[in-house]
């Protein structure tokens, strides 16, 4: 994917890293010069399960929809007509996850770890506000963003499994998040 231009506008720099179901890359939109993170659904086979697909396509509206920034800020998305892949664009962060942070350093102290949880419950707040229920709190889910001048904004990233209050769900939506489907991380 490197040096591939996604959609037209986005070309692929670097791969920033890669989950379940696809990878993340660093990315410059052709005609502003912004950086940007792309995270792409690149496996075939799961690219054609229309119900992963559509939890990939919700994810870029659900978590467009909460105002902090506590939350990755999600940019644009689409699927790229030469590929046939979704994907999403978001801000570009520097920094680690806390999974990241906690292999490097090991067991963080207790005024760090109380920083980082109270901010992640900022985000999760208004998450919860917009009728959004994350599902899926990890330390590879918690990004640890830093800013100029050294500060660090912690930001959720992931909402591909959230759930969404029923009445805002179509029946559709209902079927992602159905009562006895195991979803996440069970560690």
């Amino acid at each position: 994917m490197i040096g591939f231009t996604i959609d037209g506008r986005y070309k692929v720099l670097k791969e920033l890293g890669a989950g379940g179901m696809g990878k993340v890359y660093e990315a410059e939109h052709t005609a502003t010069g912004r950086r940007v993170g792309v995270k792409i659904l690149l496996n075939a086979s799961l690219n054609a399960r229309k119900d992963l697909r559509t939890r990939f396509e919700r994810e870029a509206r659900t978590a467009a929809t909460i105002d902090t920034k506590h939350i990755c800020e999600i940019i644009d998305s689409g699927v790229d007509p030469k590929t046939n892949y979704p994907y999403l664009v978001m801000e570009l962060m520097r920094g680690e996850d806390c999974m990241q942070l906690i292999r490097r350093v090991g067991p963080v102290a207790p005024d760090v770890a109380l920083r980082i949880v109270a901010q992640t419950c900022v985000g999760l707040k208004k998450a919860h506000q917009a009728g959004v229920v994350h599902r899926d709190i990890k330390p590879a889910n918690i990004f640890l963003a830093e800013r100029d001048e050294g500060e660090v904004t912690v930001k959720l990233l992931d909402f591909g499994i959230a759930k969404l209050l029923m009445d805002d769900t179509s029946p559709e939506q209902m079927q992602l998040t159905q009562t006895g489907v195991v979803m996440g991380y069970p560690l």
